[in-house]
């Protein structure tokens, strides 16, 4: 009986961590309507985290248009502009019950150094470590929004530009220090699509997966490392017992006592 109950409690513990395995749920997939939301004012930036801090910020997205929401996280929606994934504070964007045709504003740029110029991680030549260098005139560059960042040139301004560069099947995002770039707009057309306003919650709750942060090879190491464990437990319960033949071959033999008249006597022997 002992031992079915322990074989019992294998199985529930197999079980238990087969059913934190998670299945990868994100909110873009809970829900098949898209949303996006409007950003109606200037200094609305894309942030690379949560936070809503000057190392965080991306760039500054152009007023009029559009983020498309895939999560939130706390006071902030985690979205897309065009094809840069970051945060937008909630209170700073309007989400709207629609698709705009032109959700994200698009145009290209060119450097106009005749050395080429450095596109930076950041934007910053001190900070910033060189992603790729672009050549003189070229114009794979796409643009997405400007910010403030380090005074290349004293007394010329601290604005860089965030953009990808793309050449043959590669592309690089980073910074590029303004004043060396032209055929970018510097006033951006504004976007006038707009659609009723949603105020009901956009996403539902999702509870955190207990193993959500773990690989699919880490889960099946956590598994393995369970069940051989108790794969030798299991076997060192139901294994046979020692033959019979085995037990009386390992017992010792009984001690023999010799009675002569009053007192006792033993063979040598006896004491192996």
């Amino acid at each position: 009986m002992k031992k079915i109950i322990v074989f019992l409690n294998m199985i529930f513990a197999l079980s238990a961590i087969f059913s934190l395995s998670p299945i990868p749920v994100t909110f873009a997939e809970s829900n098949q309507k898209e949303f996006y939301a409007k950003v109606t004012d200037d200094d609305i930036y894309l942030y690379s985290s949560a936070s809503a801090s000057l190392t965080s910020q991306l760039f500054e997205i152009p007023k009029s248009y559009f983020v498309l929401l895939l999560a939130e996280k706390g006071d902030f929606f985690y979205a897309r502009y065009n094809d840069v994934y970051g945060y937008v504070r909630k209170s700073q964007v309007s989400a709207m019950d629609g698709a705009p045709e032109m959700p994200f504003f698009t145009s290209s740029m060119r450097v106009i150094t005749p050395g080429g110029l450095p596109l930076y991680s950041k934007p910053s030549s001190q900070d910033g470590e060189v992603v790729e260098s672009i050549p003189f005139l070229n114009q794979d560059i796409t643009y997405y929004g400007k910010c403030s960042g380090e005074k290349f040139i004293p007394d010329k301004g601290s604005t860089w530009i965030f953009c990808k560069y793309t050449t043959g099947e590669s592309s690089f995002q980073g910074y590029l220090y303004s004043l060396y770039c032209d055929s970018y707009p510097e006033e951006i057309p504004l976007n006038t699509e707009t659609f009723p306003l949603i105020t009901a919650p956009l996403f539902p709750e999702v509870k955190p997966d207990q193993l959500a942060g773990l690989s699919n090879t880490a889960k099946i190491l956590i598994i393995v490392g369970v069940s051989v464990p108790c794969a030798v437990i299991l076997y060192l319960l139901i294994r046979p017992t020692l033959s019979h033949g085995n037990l009386q071959k390992n017992k010792r033999t009984p001690f023999k006592r010799k009675r002569k008249t009053d007192y006792f006597e033993f063979d040598e022997s006896d004491l192996g």
